[in-house]
């Protein structure tokens, strides 16, 4: 049973290791420790026997940031991250859900318009390694 809980610093190796399987653009241990350290900076931890997933995200006022999510290969498609993402949105149901996605992740922008998220607008050269847009999407607070 999956058990969503806030990651500590001494999850960032973890968190590395799930970010470099599951992302083109993934954090390293110390870009973890770091977030951790941020005042409004959230990293929430997805755990069953071992670690899961996680989203990594800021607030800025009445807005969370999504600044990255993933899921360990053999928990995909399983409803983890729908769970970190609700986990997220319940902590702070005042707050509007901003998140971007490379336009080439179709699955990704399947899965956030399941969620709720709809698209704002399309940000050209967003990605580097490799070159490509990103898609700007947005989830209304609960409130």
């Amino acid at each position: 049973m999956i058990r969503i809980r806030k990651a500590l610093p001494s999850d960032a190796g973890e968190l590395s290791r799930i970010s470099r399987e599951s992302l083109a653009d993934h954090w390293s241990e110390e870009a973890f420790l770091s977030h951790l350290e941020g005042a409004d900076s959230i990293i929430l931890l997805a755990e069953d026997s071992c670690t899961a997933g996680f989203i990594c995200a800021s607030k800025e006022g009445e807005t969370l940031y999504i600044e990255s999510i993933a899921v360990s290969s053999e928990y995909r498609r399983q409803g983890t991250g729908a769970q970190l993402v609700s986990a997220l949105h319940r902590m702070h149901p005042e707050c509007d859900t901003v998140l971007d996605v490379r336009t080439s992740n179709s699955s990704a922008i399947s899965f956030y318009e399941h969620l709720g998220f709809e698209r704002l607008c399309i940000r050209r050269r967003m990605y580097s390694s490799p070159a490509e847009d990103g898609i700007t999407m947005k989830m209304k607070c609960l409130h």
